[in-house]
Parts: structure tokens; sequence; C-alpha cells
């Protein structure tokens, strides 16, 4: 595991009410999707839309794959708006219907569902797994998901560090394919580093 370091070169946001994603951690998401070595990126998830957003705003993204069983108007919203990159809505579980990327955000089911899942993204060697609600108490599938990743000998790190006005304590979490990707490996810890 990589400590996260001290430097505040980010300022956190307000929490959006209705987002279950906080404003830091989506920066982050971006900054990693916005790595050269990601080129394609699927989303497990997305209540509305506002981890979408962030993946679309990335630089250098060709296209997003969303997962998402039901929907919200204002998911399908931010897929219009970002009309320019590649994406679909399937709507059944990433398990079921696999497909290769660079990058895959899990933030879904927090129950079974997060744990096929992962396994899955291991399976088909995804380079760039991102979890969210690494922590959450509720969520023993992603927990269980998580220590799946630290077991599996793929480099990771993890931010759940508590902040006013924000739900960061619930965690968000990266595992990197070495063999897959070692040129992200660095920028994401660099990354990780600079969150206050």
């Amino acid at each position: 595991m990589h400590e996260l370091g001290k430097d505040r070169t980010m300022t956190p946001e307000p929490q959006d009410p209705g987002a279950s994603l906080d404003a830091l951690h989506c920066d982050v998401l971006r900054q990693i999707a916005s790595l050269p070595e990601i080129k394609s990126v699927i989303e497990v998830g997305s209540y509305k839309g506002v981890s979408t957003r962030a993946l679309f705003e990335a630089t250098g993204v060709d296209w997003v794959q969303l997962y998402e069983l039901d929907p919200l108007p204002e998911l399908i919203a931010v897929v219009e708006e970002f009309g320019g990159c590649e994406s679909d809505i399937i709507t059944k579980p990433f398990w079921e219907d696999p497909q290769p990327a660079s990058l895959i955000f899990i933030d879904g089911d927090h129950g079974v569902g997060a744990l096929k899942d992962t396994l899955m993204a291991v399976l088909m060697e995804i380079p760039v797994i991102v979890m969210h609600d690494s922590q959450l108490k509720e969520g023993w599938g992603s927990r269980a998901a998580v220590e799946v990743l630290k077991a599996s000998g793929r480099t990771w790190v993890e931010d759940a560090k508590p902040r006013v006005g924000m739900r960061t304590d619930r965690g968000l979490f990266v595992s990197v394919n070495d063999d897959k990707s070692a040129g992200p490996v660095a920028e994401i810890i660099h990354i990780f580093a600079a969150l206050p």
C-alpha cells in the first residue's frame, strides 16, 4: 500500500447532495481517466451521472461504456450532452456482458454484484480498476471485492479520509495491473498523494 501525502494541490468543493461521488473523488477519477494510457472506460453504476460527467471530461478517452440497470433521466441527459464521445448504456450487469477497456469504474451494486464485477475485471486483466465505496459498511460485496484486489498482487492505493461536508470516508480504491500498464502506476500514486 502507498501512503497518502499531505500536499494540498486540490481544493475540495462542497458536496452535491444528489451525488454519491463527492467532487474531490470525481476530480481524482477525471485525472486518472485523463492519463495517456487510458483510451476506453467502462462505468458500472452511475446514478445521476456525476461520475459519468467526470469520465466524459477526461482528455484522451475515446469511448465510455455505461452499465446501468435503470438509467435515470439525469444520466441520459449527461450522455446526450457529451454526444461527441462514443458511448452506450447497457442495462444488464457488467459480469453478464463484459467488454474490454483500459479502465473500469465500479460504483453500482455494492453487494454480490460488486464482487462479480471486480472478479470479471481481474479475469479480463483490465489494467486500471477504480472502485467507489470501498469502505461502505453496508456494501459487503464492495469491501470483499477490495480484499480480492489487495490479494491479487496488483498495485493499489485507497483514499478513505473523512473530510468536512464530503463523503470521502466511503472510500475510493484504485488497483493497477503492473503487467498491463506500468506507466500509470506512478501517476496514479502522485494523484492520490496530492489529496488534501
